[in-house]
């Protein structure tokens, strides 16, 4: 039986997260967003590319909604992938512009 911290310090072990493949760590989920502050936030979500690219995006989900072909569902799905890692390509770098303006 391998020494445990548990044993060691004569209190319960706690093994429940092992045995369920869970583990106690945190991960970083890469699909999240890290955040801007609140301000800077709202000024991104302000500019006249983002609120574009918001209005396209609107469009394309309203569009799929009203589509019943496969081939045109697929097709408005590619352009909502696009639209959103756009969106997604220009919030890391206005993140990372503001994180080298504060260092600096």
């Amino acid at each position: 039986m391998p020494i445990r911290p548990a044993n060691y310090l004569k209190i319960t072990s706690r093994s429940d997260y092992i045995e369920n493949r869970r583990g106690i760590g945190i991960y970083q989920n890469s699909h999240l967003f890290q955040s801007l502050p609140a301000k800077a936030e709202f000024d991104f979500l302000d500019r006249s590319d983002i609120r574009i690219l918001n209005e396209g995006m609107r469009s394309l989900s309203a569009q799929l909604l009203s589509t019943t072909t496969p081939k045109e569902r697929h097709r408005i799905q590619i352009k909502q992938k696009l639209a959103y890692r756009n969106k997604q390509r220009l919030y890391k770098e206005e993140l990372k512009r503001l994180r080298s303006s504060s260092l600096g």
